[in-house]
């Protein structure tokens, strides 16, 4: 099992993806929304559906709305 990664430098964070990890469960995930790159906590639900936390509130969305690029491995916090 290897790991391939993807490194963002989104909102001042530095992550790095482990993009072999499209199936989601539970933890942070990069996906893409309509074109559109975030990083955001996932919790799988019954019935192929996801629970997606943005900030305070979570919503919860069909898995086939939203593409999984891959589960964040490592977060480093810029001061």
């Amino acid at each position: 099992m290897g790991w391939n990664l993807w490194v963002s430098h989104l909102f001042y964070n530095l992550y790095f993806v482990n993009t072999l990890e499209t199936n989601p469960t539970s933890g942070k995930y990069l996906i893409d929304i309509d074109g559109s790159l975030s990083i955001n906590h996932l919790q799988r639900l019954p019935g192929k559906k996801l629970a997606m936390s943005f900030g305070d509130s979570s919503i919860e969305v069909a898995q086939e709305d939203i593409r999984v690029i891959g589960r964040v491995a490592v977060t480093i916090d810029k001061e």
